[in-house]
């Protein structure tokens, strides 16, 4: 088994307001995908971890191209 201890989840994060507020709440979506064998019997969900190759895009907080999650989103289901 590879070593998680810092590998980053993947979420979609955004401000939204709620009813009768004028201030913007964080909210926080952890994405998911289909456990592998090794944690098939505790859950039949896992967080979906975001591959190396897109940390320094990913964790940009000025990168701004919705469009380019496909290519994130298509490696999930190659993830072992």
């Amino acid at each position: 088994m590879r070593d998680i201890r810092q590998s980053p989840i993947c979420t979609i994060y955004r401000q939204r307001l709620q009813p009768g507020s004028l201030e913007p709440q964080p909210t926080a979506t952890i994405i998911v995908t289909a456990a592998n064998e090794l944690l098939r019997s505790v859950h039949e969900r896992t967080p979906v971890i975001l591959p190396t190759e897109d940390y320094t895009q990913r964790l940009d907080p000025n990168y701004k191209d919705p469009g380019s999650q496909q290519s994130c989103y298509s490696r999930i289901s190659q993830i072992p």
